[in-house]
């Protein structure tokens, strides 16, 4: 019988404090950084500046408002 492990094969994310792999979250082991790197150089410096809208995001939204 094949092993019933459905966890996948990735690190998990935080501290956890669950015993089971199931109440953990898990980042998937082909996720890409790309989104993550794009809303971290969007937040501003300080709370003085505005907040800089990622390219994407501004591209989803003006095809909204059309």
């Amino acid at each position: 019988q094949f092993k019933r492990d459905c966890v996948p094969d990735a690190p998990k994310v935080g501290s956890g404090g669950s015993l089971s792999p199931r109440g953990d979250w898990r980042m998937p082991s082909d996720a890409s950084v790309a989104a993550w790197l794009a809303e971290a150089k969007a937040i501003p410096e300080s709370l003085d500046q505005p907040r800089a809208v990622p390219r994407a995001t501004r591209a989803a939204s003006d095809r909204r408002t059309r």
